[in-house]
């Protein structure tokens, strides 16, 4: 479900469809328009300003703060070397190489295996990648 693209005709539908899937462990790419072009908000105080923040929300944030997530600094963008270093490690596993070269996603890929911190997090995040890219499966 949450591989398809979604529209919400107003905001009410959007609520109703967070507050059914608030829990869920599937993700969802959101893209707004802005008049006059974008702007840079933080989510979680435009929505307390208005009172429309859930306590299931308010809840996620505490957990990231006390994680260390919410001021962690922003991965750096993702390289064309580090994309073909990524490539490189599937050359011997197709279809999975195969899917990866002819997928978009490949840069969401091959962040998801350099965010790994130690040899047997890659290890694990590259059979991961393998399982999902033999299926020609989205990274999430």
């Amino acid at each position: 479900m949450m591989s398809d693209i979604m529209e919400f005709a107003n905001r009410e539908e959007f609520r109703q469809f967070l507050s059914e899937h608030c829990q869920s462990k599937d993700g969802i790419w959101l893209i707004f328009g802005k008049a006059g072009g974008p702007k840079t908000i933080k989510a979680g105080e435009a929505l307390e300003e208005r009172g429309l923040m859930t306590d299931f929300g308010r809840k996620k944030i505490e957990e990231a703060r006390e994680n260390g997530q919410w001021d962690a600094p922003k991965s750096m963008p993702v390289t064309e070397e580090q994309i073909v270093g990524v490539d490189a490690l599937l050359e011997e596993y197709e279809p999975a190489c195969t899917n990866f070269q002819a997928m978009s996603l490949s840069v969401t890929y091959t962040r998801a295996y350099l965010d790994a911190r130690t040899d047997a997090g890659r290890e694990k995040r590259l059979a991961w990648m393998v399982d999902r890219l033999n299926k020609n499966l989205k990274p999430m």
